[in-house]
């Protein structure tokens, strides 16, 4: 059982905390391919039970953007050379999805252009042989774009990816399962039966037993005129459920003239433990919610998990552990001071949320204020600690910041950067942890020419190491 444990924590932080929103502000700017040439961007990261770990990302060649992965091995504290996974020329590669299982195995899943629409493909490494195989096409409807795809596992390996695709007319929540037994994908299924528009989905990783849940936004074009927060859980043997709106629809939208209010729920972001509890957290009327689903009794109700009324929070993410305390990170002006009427520098906040007791208070895990710091992600360990990672800017460039909870104290350690490259801006960084309470985090990063690649690792009681390149190009 202890292994089984382990298999399913594992599994929890490669899939959740890794699968960002794929893209956002973090992205290139929509400028001509010659611009572009070479750079480097979009990076997942995570781990496998025994320390070794797995990098994607997306890269431009000159002509169009292919998708790159490299192998980090824990023994020799080294990143494989990068290897191309996919040979599909008719058009850009975008937002790769990376989980691994507990035995190395990974899938990928990506967007990719065919010259006329989005399509969505995955491909899948395989530890045995040491080797990726030859990239998929995940779906065949062609009458729209395909976008967003986000990946998890369960405890033996089979992966769920979830996507929005459109028929023309409105998007729809589609699934499919990867069975590893079979080495096959099955069939492609609808998860959600609105008449009205629905996207941004993310799922979480499998709970012990081989469940997941799928978050999204799903539009109310009747009631609220607005997009509400919905979900849906997979259950093995059963298969997908009946869709569950998780936030607030009681509140009318806000006034025209209240046009920096947004009432729609935005950016969900969902994480479960070993029993298959979960929780999801998002943004909506400028401030971050949560919901938790309680096996045997269902989603509760919304709440808010912030209490600073003056200013905007934005970009929230979740990790939890596998008995259930989970960490929410986010976004948020904030000076400590309530009621102020200056807007001070965006800051990265935390809440915690304990089994039992419920969210904690909201607090700050850095405190530079000389610049914007934005974009956190978070990731948990096998003893319940958390890394968070975020950009931050230092008046000239933006910077890779870390900070870690250590549980058994219950404090904070103290800000840390991650990187010393003052040449050019620092963006997307992603985190991840093995069990050992180890990390690895990658981002994309500027030289003043291009941008690359880079990459570090974090030894459990020791520090960061120092940064390297993991593309080649």
């Amino acid at each position: 059982m202890r292994i089984k444990g382990l298999g399913w924590w594992l599994v929890g932080v490669s899939a959740v905390f890794l699968a960002g929103c794929g893209g956002g502000e973090d992205n290139l700017p929509d400028v001509p391919h010659a611009v572009l040439q070479h750079h480097a961007y979009d990076p997942q990261v995570a781990f496998d039970a025994t320390g070794n770990g797995a990098a994607v990302w997306s890269q431009f060649d000159g002509l169009r953007k292919n998708l790159w992965a490299s192998r980090y091995t824990a023994s020799t504290t080294a990143w494989s050379a990068p290897v191309l996974i996919e040979a599909n020329n008719g058009g850009d590669a975008d937002f790769p999805q990376l989980a691994l299982d507990s035995a190395g195995n990974a899938l990928v899943v990506w967007e990719q252009s065919d010259s006329t629409r989005r399509n969505i493909w995955a491909n899948r490494y395989t530890a045995a042989s040491q080797g990726w195989g030859t990239a998929q096409l995940l779906e065949t409807d062609d009458v729209s774009f395909a976008n967003s795809p986000h990946i998890a596992l369960d405890v033996n390996g089979n992966g769920m990816v979830v996507w929005e695709q459109s028929d023309g007319t409105r998007k729809s929540i589609w699934s499919r399962r990867y069975n590893v037994a079979s080495g096959q994908w099955e069939a492609a299924s609808v998860i959600e039966a609105s008449t009205e528009d629905a996207n941004a989905p993310h799922i979480t990783a499998a709970d012990a037993n081989g469940n997941f849940v799928a978050v999204w936004r799903g539009y109310d074009g009747v009631v609220r005129q607005r997009y509400n927060l919905w979900a849906n859980r997979y259950v093995v043997g059963a298969g997908w459920g009946s869709a569950s709106l998780i936030s607030n629809n009681t509140t009318d939208p806000a006034a025209i003239s209240d046009a920096l209010v947004s009432r729609n729920a935005d950016t969900p972001h969902v994480a479960m433990d070993a029993a298959g509890n979960a929780l999801a957290v998002w943004v909506q009327d400028n401030s971050i919610y949560a919901n938790r689903y309680t096996v045997g009794a269902g989603w509760g109700a919304a709440q808010l998990i912030e209490s600073d009324v003056n200013w905007t929070a934005a970009a929230p993410r979740i990790a939890m552990a596998a008995d259930g305390n989970a960490y929410a990170v986010w976004e948020q002006y904030a000076d400590g001071v309530l009621g102020d009427a200056t807007p001070p520098f965006k800051n990265i906040m935390v809440n915690r949320y304990v089994p039992g007791s419920g969210w904690q208070s909201a607090t700050l895990v850095e405190t530079d204020n000389t610049g914007h710091a934005q974009t956190p992600q978070v990731a948990v360990d096998g003893f319940g600690n958390a890394t968070v990672v975020w950009r931050q800017w230092d008046v000239t460039y933006y910077s890779v910041w870390s900070n870690r909870f250590f549980r058994a104290s219950g404090q904070w350690d103290t800000a840390a950067l991650i990187e010393s490259d003052n040449s050019g801006d620092a963006v997307n960084p992603q985190v991840a942890v093995d069990v050992a309470g180890n990390a690895l985090a990658v981002w994309s990063q500027s030289n003043g020419t291009r941008s690359s690649i880079r990459a570090n690792h974090y030894t459990f009681g020791r520090a960061w190491d120092t940064a390297l390149i993991l593309d080649s190009n």
